[in-house]
């Protein structure tokens, strides 16, 4: 108590000043809040970083498989690895960021990361225009080569002539599952989720670069002898876990100018915990974390990691386009009603910190 008292006079000495006077007073707090710099500066100087390493001669694409269905909407899915700058210790999940003597995020090599693009049947034709490049977010834990075979992308991408381009979403994709698992047994070691979050963010970037840039040029794009799709824009479209961390994704990308976030939110530490998912994740909680309340703060204390990556710090600045080097953005925002995973209430925040009436 004697430690805190000059933190309270220094309180009680400000409300003094704005006419309320202690000897009136019945409850007063405060509380500490972050900067804009602490929130978003660790992504923005590694996005800004990764950009001087991702040059034409820098990018670098293989392809691991090709497969043409014989039936189905799907007429080409190719594979393989592109080369992301890295920011971590170690190209794995459980991975730190690795940080300079000022503090911030240093590149530390590159990382193979795996690609999948599906090119739909209806550009498979000889007499096909080039289509448009869409890169997609997946849902919650889930991997990019997944859910593009599922039944909205197939669709979409045929019915729309839009080449799907997906990678997965570090610190939140299958893979992740056991460090995620060892950060409900302690939460001190949530730390690893959200730092390799901003490597994923960082790996999104370098998607779209370089399947914008060298990537467009690998043969397996081609059909007919021309290109499946325009290198000279690229859309993107995140669903559900990809809705929610695709606002940040398209806050920060300096190559993709119009998006659509479907089934999005924002709060991770209150959606999560209002989800139908939350049911098997909070097993792992309650068996370390017996007490309610001690479930409650403890999540909300990890939202003060988490929100370096998901959208609460990002989407004011999305259509402003008012960070450094980050062009304005059109979004179209979907909300699935009375939605048992994603919450009404955080899709609507998350619209009005988007300044959408």
């Amino acid at each position: 108590v004697e430690d805190a008292r000059p933190r309270y006079e220094a309180m009680f000495a400000a409300l003094e000043s704005a006419g309320v006077d202690r000897e009136d007073l019945m409850q007063a707090w405060d509380w500490r809040t972050a900067s804009g710099d602490v929130l978003r500066g660790d992504l923005l100087a590694m996005r800004d970083d990764a950009l001087t390493h991702l040059t034409t001669d820098a990018i670098q694409c293989t392809v691991d498989s090709v497969v043409e269905p014989d039936t189905g909407r799907v007429g080409r899915r190719v594979r393989g690895t592109f080369k992301v700058p890295l920011y971590m210790d170690a190209d794995a999940t459980g991975s730190h960021l690795v940080r300079d003597a000022a503090g911030t995020p240093s590149f530390s090599g590159w990382a193979d990361v795996p690609f999948t693009v599906s090119i739909p049947r209806s550009l498979m034709g000889p007499d096909a225009e080039p289509g448009r490049l869409v890169q997609f977010g997946h849902g919650l834990m889930g991997q990019g080569s997944e859910e593009l075979q599922s039944g909205f992308a197939t669709r979409f991408s045929d019915d729309y002539s839009a080449v799907m381009l997906a990678t997965d979403w570090q610190g939140m994709t299958r893979t992740d599952l056991i460090t995620v698992a060892r950060a409900l047994s302690d939460l001190t070691q949530f730390s690893a989720v959200a730092d390799r979050l901003l490597q994923g963010m960082v790996g999104q970037v370098a998607l779209t670069r370089s399947f914008l840039g060298p990537c467009s040029d690998l043969p397996e794009l081609t059909v007919g002898g021309h290109p499946a799709y325009a290198d000279d824009a690229a859309y993107f479209i995140g669903i559900s876990q990809g809705g929610i961390l695709g606002g940040t994704f398209l806050t920060i990308s300096p190559d993709i100018e119009r998006g659509a976030l479907l089934v999005g939110a924002t709060n991770f530490p209150y959606t999560m915990t209002r989800s139908l998912n939350w049911r098997e994740y909070e097993l792992i909680l309650k068996a370390w974390y017996e007490g309610r309340v001690d479930r409650e703060l403890g999540v909300a204390v990890i939202g003060s990691l988490w929100d370096r990556s998901e959208p609460n710090a990002w989407l004011p600045h999305l259509t402003a386009g008012d960070l450094p080097n980050t062009p304005p953005k059109r979004v179209l925002y979907q909300i699935a009603r009375h939605d048992l995973q994603v919450q009404n209430l955080m899709s609507e925040v998350a619209v009005r910190d988007l300044g959408i009436p």
